[in-house]
């Protein structure tokens, strides 16, 4: 930089970018870089600071997608403590915390040129695999990277429930042809800037294979494009009348530096001018449509998804950050309108460290020794749901809801250690504001609900399903009166975004279909000390509705028999005075005269039933006829 220069392009790290971006501000000569692509090296703070390849914002974006797209929610962070690492690992924090997920853990190794030996490596693997997140992403660079799958490997974590996601390290390793054993990889899922396949792109990369002394990997696409972009804003430049002139800096010739000549540096004067140009860039390049946004970043980021399988590599998708995960190139999209919804989100089958094809759990439970701690209320009524084991040991302890919680952990694929923690002294109900999060008080009325019923202070109670069931199979004479208000569900409190949360759910769900749910609260809630019939011996609402309207049933009955007997009567009488006896010649005998008389009489009902109908046929024929003649009338 001593000799005069108009654009510089490099640094390769975010490190030197950082110390340089400072000398490129003062200097006004724009600073081009196509790796140094730290999501911190801001415009505004490095104004002639300009990254010609998407920066890692986008990359951890994607990824932030790919874990929520699978639905992990935890992930462990693997990187180098620096500037680059580091700062791409914060932005993978923030895209996931948008999404309601989170880093769990952050294993921080030494500087890539530093490592010489995998003991930090390993002392950080073996920590990781005692914790209960398996989604291990790895951003770091192509030493380091290689130590940690070598180790990984070695500690059995490429198997079986392990998801590994390498940043775009790897990929470029492997386009590079530079030596790897592919195989110690398998199921591993990279990144990889994508660039569309066009035919400019095809010609450069078969003059490449022909003078090659490394492979073509997608950085030396980008490094070619940014010196014509150079080229271009020069060109530019110049043909509009630019000049390109120097002077002196006064502040750097003020400033001492033995090993640096800083004297000897030219401002040029016409920096801001030529940047100008470089951001106005518009053109076609190797690496696909080159354009800058306003804020500095490139036009319309994307990445492949690949997948290492069999010692090679096999793509299942693509992210951009137009329209999010898709099996198609993105460019398809460029020209719809963006889709974000998760129904629009797809990707091919992958293949999983051990070789499985179904999606790893994510997660499995601690191998540190620690059991699951469960709290419960140590309560002092209602202790069929829940209640200390008189004469056991502190963590013995009975009831509804833990005999549903049993159950509910037998019906998962893994064992859950764990032990039960009672919360209060026994002598009152604690307070569920201190249990769960401080959200509500839990203070429950087997004394309170049957006093307040006798001396009338209330009519009613309303309360949950489960306490008004327990609290019946005690006191015989109240009972259930209408339909329940809601049949939402109830259930336990996990920690916000708990894996386990999840599986539990599911569990008790099973224990509802079996109708294991039911016989759990048969057992403890539906027993009755009540000998009366119209006690609540099940606790069932509607078997209560039956017996409390026995008494309605029999007036109802009554009336009915009594109205059918009253028209029967009046029937009878009528037939007998319009039905006189006539006077036979003959006298028959007793039975024929009581079937005559039957025979009659039945005539008599048929006759009136037809005098009936005739009559309701005049009825029917008039209205009709007066309705007609209304309508005519208005007609007229």
């Amino acid at each position: 930089m001593e000799t005069d220069v108009v654009a510089i392009i490099g640094p390769q790290t975010s490190i030197m970018a950082h110390v340089l971006s400072h000398l490129a501000n003062e200097l006004t000569v724009p600073m081009l870089s196509f790796t140094a692509l730290d999501p911190t090296l801001s415009p505004l703070q490095f104004p002639f600071f300009v990254q010609t390849a998407p920066n890692d914002l986008f990359l951890m974006r994607a990824i932030a997608e790919m874990i929520t797209y699978y639905g992990w929610s935890n992930v462990v962070a693997l990187y180098n403590d620096d500037d680059n690492s580091r700062n791409g690992v914060t932005a993978l924090g923030d895209e996931l915390e948008e999404r309601r997920c989170k880093i769990s853990y952050k294993a921080v190794l030494p500087l890539d040129v530093v490592i010489t030996s995998p003991a930090e490596i390993i002392e950080e693997l073996t920590k990781i695999r005692g914790m209960e997140s398996r989604i291990i992403v790895v951003n770091t660079f192509p030493n380091t990277g290689k130590m940690i799958f070598e180790e990984a490997e070695r500690l059995g974590m490429m198997e079986k429930g392990y998801v590994w996601i390498a940043t775009t390290w790897l990929s470029s390793l492997v386009d590079s042809d530079l030596p790897l054993d592919l195989k110690s990889l398998n199921g591993v899922l990279t990144l990889r800037l994508h660039t569309p396949d066009s035919r400019k792109k095809r010609d450069f990369a078969a003059r490449w294979k022909k003078n090659k002394t490394i492979g073509l990997n997608v950085y030396g696409l980008y490094a070619y494009d940014t010196v014509w972009i150079i080229a271009q804003a020069v060109k530019s430049f110049l043909e509009a009348g630019g000049n390109l002139t120097f002077s002196h800096d006064a502040k750097l010739s003020n400033l001492k530096g033995e090993a640096l000549n800083l004297s000897a540096l030219s401002r040029f004067d016409e920096g801001p001018q030529l940047l100008d140009y470089i951001m106005r860039t518009k053109m076609s390049g190797l690496t696909g449509p080159v354009q800058f946004h306003r804020d500095r970043s490139m036009a319309q980021p994307s990445y492949d998804i690949i997948n290492v399988v069999d010692g090679g590599f096999r793509q299942i998708g693509y992210w951009s950050n137009h329209s999010g995960l898709s099996t198609v190139p993105p460019e398809s999209f460029y020209n719809k309108p963006s889709n974000r919804s998760s129904s629009n989100q797809h990707l091919n089958s992958v293949t999983w460290p051990g070789g499985t094809s179904v999606t790893p759990r994510g997660w499995v439970f601690p191998n540190n020794g620690k059991l699951l701690r469960i709290g419960v209320p140590n309560r002092a009524s209602f202790k069929d749901f829940v209640s200390r084991v008189n004469g056991s040991s502190n963590h013995k302890v009975r009831g509804y809801c833990i005999d549903v919680f049993e159950a509910a952990v037998k019906l998962l694929s893994y064992p859950v250690p764990h032990e039960f923690i009672f919360f209060g002294d026994g002598l009152q109900n604690p307070n569920y504001n201190d249990l769960v999060n401080k959200v509500a008080n839990g203070v429950y009325w087997l004394p309170e609900y049957a006093t307040a019923l006798q001396n009338g202070t209330v009519s009613a109670i309303v309360d949950e399903r489960p306490y008004v069931d327990l609290f019946l199979s005690d006191y015989c004479k109240f009972a259930i009166r209408g339909q329940e208000f809601t049949r939402c569900g109830w259930g336990f409190a996990f920690p916000r975004d708990s894996p386990l949360a999840v599986d539990m759910s599911t569990a008790i769900l099973g224990l509802s279909e079996t109708g294991e749910l039911q016989r759990i609260h048969d057992r403890w809630l539906s027993k009755s000390n009540c000998s009366s019939p119209h006690g609540s011996q099940s606790g069932d609402s509607e078997q209560l509705n039956v017996h409390s309207f026995w008494g309605m049933f029999l007036v109802c009955g009554i009336a009915c028999l009594v109205a059918l007997f009253i028209h029967f009567v009046k029937v009878v009488r009528n037939f007998i005075k319009h039905k006189p006896e006539e006077e036979e010649k003959d006298i028959p005998s007793p039975e024929s005269s009581r079937l005559k008389k039957l025979q009659t009489f039945l005539a008599y009902i048929d006759e009136k039933e037809e005098e009936s109908k005739r009559r309701f046929k005049r009825k029917r024929s008039s209205l009709s006829m007066n309705a007609n003649s209304s309508i005519s009338s208005r007609q007229i």
